[in-house]
């Protein structure tokens, strides 16, 4: 069992990706629930994204219910953990 700050941060989580994914779902702009809400937008990118998202609400609300999911979901990224190759640069598009 989580301890009550770290559950309801987690469900709280869970509340913001809800609100995001509902909000790219409809197409509305806000602030905090588009990274790059001045840009010009496909509706077809949108509806990719909130189902995207799913993920992210299914993963916080785990680990908000069960402790051993926490570890998981805080280093979900391979890019983000320790023992991940180290990601290519210098890509040339030319």
């Amino acid at each position: 069992m989580n301890s009550p700050p770290l559950k309801y941060g987690l469900l709280a989580g869970m509340v913001y990706f809800c609100c995001m994914a509902v909000a790219h779902y409809f197409g509305i702009k806000q602030p905090l629930l588009f990274v790059y809400y001045d840009t010009p937008f496909y509706a077809y990118q949108d509806k990719i994204i909130s189902f995207a998202v799913v993920s992210y609400i299914a993963l916080f609300y785990s680990a908000a219910q069960h402790r051993a999911v926490v570890p998981l979901q805080m280093h979900w990224h391979p890019c983000l953990t320790k023992d991940s190759p180290p990601r290519p640069t210098g890509y040339k598009l030319g």
